[in-house]
């Protein structure tokens, strides 16, 4: 259809055009004939001869209808050599369009498959034609689909981190040792003609000088597979599990889990860690490269040194920054509000921003419509639902027992017009706190 709005440099009401042959399909079906169709060369053919306007179907059709009275007996007025010349008119002028028209317009390889219908049409019939044309067109789907990347991404912890808040010694620990988890995030449709590459690429994780603990593969944007891929991706998970590196599947649809461990021997399977989305995936990656550092650790003295000297720094701005925070609650006293939240309360934020929240102690996390964490808070931050992140925040939750002092608006201009240099000492210690560390 779109070839013959091409070929007539004219866009077409397609709806009208299939409401009216569905109309004569079923006038067509009461008196027993065949179901009539949309004929695109007969179309074009009246294109190229100018009859475009209404009365060309009434004359088709009082030609056609004449055939019920008087049968073939009226092709014996008409020459042959007229019937001849507008079968071949009309046939050059189809190929004219379909190749002359077309090949500036095709890329080569898909101009080749139109060479190769016409040739298998000409050679052994229309039928086999377009049989050979669909194969044809098949495999080449095949082959320029499997170029496509299946990994859309690929980095380590030193580039991405999950947003949990965590100590400074295991952030130390992780910008040491973050080369030491590997993300994968996969795009697409897997199958026999991609997982080839995918596996060779994951399997290149292998070569480098220490073999990551472990590997995160986000399912997140894959839009399905087939067995093919499941039996390759399950040789490399066997792979991985004799090589001591930890998979984290995320996002996993629950197909592939099901077909994985059918596949997959017991030890191997029970081996593997599935969780829902990908900061999930990056802070059990986490939590096994910071735990493996402290099983090492303990063979290796002299790194817990290099360690405390490396985080000594960090420790002494954090402390201060801490007894700042404190000194500044105890100052700005009786013009905060306390309020308590237990364990998966969720903590009332200003929507309008206008009032100041803090978390005094405990710890709290920011999540989006899906339950996904976005942000985790710990003492001295501001709860806002501002987030680096293109999700918009729904809830703030406690994650544990959480006392939060707030600055209302008013309380705010109290303290900007009575005590002005201590308004501004607080509002310093927001933008170090959060500006100067790249926190919106």
């Amino acid at each position: 259809m779109a070839g013959l709005e091409l070929a007539v440099n004219q866009e077409l009401d397609w709806d009208t055009e299939f409401t009216s042959n569905g109309f004569t399909a079923l006038i067509a079906g009461i008196g027993g004939v065949t179901v009539a169709t949309i004929v695109v060369p007969s179309s074009l053919r009246s294109k190229l001869l100018g009859a475009t306007t209404r009365l060309t179907g009434v004359f088709a059709a009082l030609v056609l209808g004449t055939g019920l009275f008087f049968g073939g007996s009226l092709l014996a007025y008409i020459p042959t050599a007229l019937i001849g010349g507008i079968v071949l008119f009309a046939g050059l002028g189809l190929l004219e369009q379909g190749f002359q028209g077309i090949r500036k317009g095709l890329p080569k390889s898909e101009l080749g498959i139109v060479i190769l219908i016409f040739v298998a049409i000409l050679f052994f019939g229309v039928v086999q034609g377009v049989a050979v044309g669909i194969l044809a067109a098949l495999v080449f789907f095949t082959v320029r689909l499997s170029r496509v990347d299946a990994v859309e991404s690929q980095y380590n912890l030193l580039k991405q981190r999950s947003n949990k808040s965590r100590p400074i010694p295991d952030l130390i620990i992780l910008q040491e040792e973050g080369c030491r988890g590997v993300v994968y995030q996969l795009r697409g449709y897997i199958f026999f003609g991609s997982i080839s590459s995918l596996t060779k690429r994951l399997k290149e994780s292998f070569s480098g000088p220490q073999i990551p603990l472990s590997m995160v593969m986000d399912f997140s944007s894959i839009t399905g597979f087939d067995f093919s891929s499941v039996n390759s991706l399950s040789l490399f998970l066997s792979l991985a599990k004799d090589k001591g590196m930890v998979v984290v599947l995320s996002s996993a649809p629950k197909r592939l889990i099901a077909l994985l461990e059918l596949n997959l021997a017991p030890h191997t399977f029970d081996s593997l860690v599935l969780v829902e989305n990908i900061d999930k995936a990056l802070e059990h990656c986490e939590d096994i490269i910071i735990s493996t550092w402290k099983k090492e650790v303990e063979v290796t003295k002299g790194r817990r040194k290099d360690l405390l000297e490396q985080a000594s720094h960090e420790l002494e701005r954090h402390l201060d920054q801490q007894i700042e925070f404190e000194l500044l609650i105890e100052e700005i006293g009786a013009l905060l509000a306390s309020r308590h939240y237990k364990k998966d309360e969720k903590i009332v934020i200003d929507s309008l921003g206008e009032d100041i929240q803090l978390l005094f102690t405990g710890s709290a996390s920011a999540r989006d419509a899906n339950g996904e964490r976005i942000n985790q808070f710990g003492p001295g931050d501001m709860l806002s639902s501002r987030q680096e992140s293109n999700k918009p925040t729904v809830e703030i939750v406690a994650d544990i027992p959480c006392l939060v002092m707030v600055l209302t608006q008013s309380a705010r201009r109290v303290l900007e017009n009575q005590e002005p240099e201590l308004a501004l000492k607080f509002y310093r210690y927001l933008f170090t706190r959060y500006f100067h560390l790249g926190r919106s």
